[in-house]
């Protein structure tokens, strides 16, 4: 029994006879997939495209997605490569007309035959699993191919009569040049996170701390930053804002902790009145406040963990006392989807509350004359610039306000939004994130980098993928991606660029805006360039064989 055979993009020939004329019919069989792992098809299938007499556009008759691609995407593609040609269109799977289980989605006769009308052409039916239908394919595809011949007066002999002589057969027998594999297309490899390693460095290096927290005369204070645990914790948010009230004029705060009710007694009445006591032991408070900068819970003695969770009857942070249930509980196996939701919670209340917000700020940017608020210590311990800026002997570290001159304001913003929340912004344009990647330049944030050249390089690929060929506004951006890579040491991206020109080169050779690159840039493409000049040689050569020239 005959089965289907996808498409492997090869030829191969028959015999048959037409108004009492023999035709050798050569077949080329492509492949529909935009592409694979280690090709783009949408640039190859071209190349099969010239001398072709008729298209066979087949579909399958129990897909309607695939009869839509008839009209949307195929008939498109080939009207622009070949505007002249004719084409036959095939609803495969005959067959199935039969099974009741496809009558719902199955494309009707009166539909491919409607679509057909449309086109100007034919619409004919077969089954590669029964035959069925093949041989009035082919004869219909002959009929077209030679009418338009006649109808077009043509000189060339694009099918060959013949008297089934052996000399003429043994001219279809050189094989068409193999097209080389190209090199996969380069990694973009984005640094690991280390936003909790940053956020623990300012825990334990204490700079630029507004609040303290107290245990007792003999036990050391443990420092902290108010806009930290207020990001993590709605709990604090409130206490620190009724504290505000109490005491106004203070950029500093230095907390009380007792270990027992007995220790209030010496609170005074007016702080009864605005805030409530926070009672916790030492260790296990220390634990609640690293939850809150690092995002993580690596606490696994279970006398320990109850005693953060009876902290938490004081300082309510839902998601930690989540946390400390679920081991109590034998379920820590749980606790990976906690963490991440509050990880998530946290980078959006940072955005929205408190990025470029006056908000417990202890610092303000001047940026295209407009202030930006900041928090110092998170910036400092983000960026290594930052902390170089303020707390060395630059100018800087004593002004209360911080003047940059050429930088974008909103891709400022935007640097401020990947030091608070380890996430860029939002995708707007190509060049807010080439702002962007010049920043992360200046300031040395190498993951921002990274993150930066995969987004400007996913931005140049998608776009490259939609155009059958590169237009000069693609072209121009993806030459100006390269140079900028260039002067700011951006190899990841450098060779992404480079890809896509090497990849593309016949869309690229001969557009204005490639003389802006270097000479031994243009002469690197060239040699490296894909389809090599080799293959071109080759498949002109073939052609001249097979009096397809």
């Amino acid at each position: 029994m005959p089965k289907s055979i996808p498409p492997v993009q090869e030829s191969f020939y028959t015999n048959f006879s037409y108004d009492r004329v023999n035709y050798i019919v050569t077949y080329w069989d492509t492949c529909t997939l935009a592409r694979t792992e280690e090709l783009d098809l949408s640039k190859l299938r071209p190349l099969e495209y010239r001398d072709t007499d008729v298209f066979i556009i087949c579909f399958d008759i129990t897909n309607p997605t695939s009869f839509q691609n008839v009209s949307t995407v195929w008939v498109p593609e080939l009207k622009h490569y070949m505007p002249e040609t004719p084409v036959l269109v095939v609803g495969n799977k005959k067959d199935m007309r039969t099974n009741t289980s496809f009558l719902p989605c199955m494309v009707s006769p009166s539909k491919g035959e409607e679509l057909a009308a449309r086109l100007g052409t034919v619409y004919r039916e077969s089954s590669g699993y029964t035959g069925e239908g093949i041989r009035e394919v082919v004869g219909t595809a002959v009929r077209l191919a030679v009418q338009h011949r006649l109808q077009t007066q043509t000189n060339k002999k694009r099918f060959r009569m013949f008297r089934r002589s052996p000399s003429k057969l043994c001219n279809h027998h050189p094989e068409p040049p193999l097209l080389p594999v190209p090199v996969p297309a380069p990694e973009i490899k984005v640094e690991d996170s280390k936003f909790a390693e940053d956020m623990k460095c300012m825990l334990d290096r204490s700079t630029c701390y507004d609040v303290s927290f107290r245990f007792g005369s003999n036990l050391p204070l443990l420092q902290a930053h108010r806009f930290v645990l207020s990001i993590g914790s709605e709990w604090f948010r409130d206490f620190f804002e009724n504290q505000d009230h109490l005491h106004k004029n203070q950029t500093h705060r230095t907390i009380d902790i007792h270990s027992s009710t007995h220790e209030t007694q010496e609170i005074s009445e007016s702080l009864r009145l605005h805030t409530s006591p926070i009672y916790a032991q030492p260790r296990s408070f220390t634990h609640l406040i690293r939850f809150l900068y690092l995002g993580q819970f690596d606490v696994f003695d279970k006398g320990l963990v109850s005693e953060v969770l009876s902290t938490l009857n004081c300082v309510h942070i839902a998601e930690l006392k989540e946390i400390c249930t679920n081991i109590l509980n034998n379920e820590d196996f749980m606790n990976k989807d906690v963490i991440e939701s509050f990880i998530e919670k946290k980078s959006k209340i940072a955005k929205e509350v408190f990025l470029n917000r006056p908000l417990m700020s202890d610092v303000v940017f001047r940026v295209e004359g407009l202030q930006v608020h900041a928090h110092k210590g998170l910036i400092m311990a983000r960026s290594e610039v930052m902390a170089a800026m303020f707390g060395g002997s630059f100018a800087e570290s004593s002004n209360e306000e911080i003047k940059l001159k050429d930088t974008p304001l909103k891709a400022f913003i935007g640097l401020l939004e990947y030091l608070y929340t380890d996430k860029l912004s939002p995708h707007e344009s190509l060049d807010e994130d080439k702002q962007l990647l010049t920043l992360a330049d200046r300031f040395c944030l190498n993951r921002m980098r990274s993150l930066c050249e995969r987004r400007i390089s996913e931005h140049l690929i998608a776009r490259v993928k939609k155009q059958m060929s590169v237009d000069t506004e693609t072209c121009e951006e993806v030459i100006d991606a390269y140079l900028l890579s260039q002067a700011l040491n951006a190899d990841q991206l450098h060779r992404s660029c480079a890809y896509i020109m090497k990849t593309n080169y016949a869309d690229f050779e001969f557009k204005e805006v490639l003389s802006q690159l270097k000479p031994a840039d243009i002469q690197h493409l060239t040699e490296h360039r894909w389809p090599p000049l080799s293959f071109f040689r080759q498949l002109e050569e073939y052609k001249k064989k097979t009096g397809r020239h």
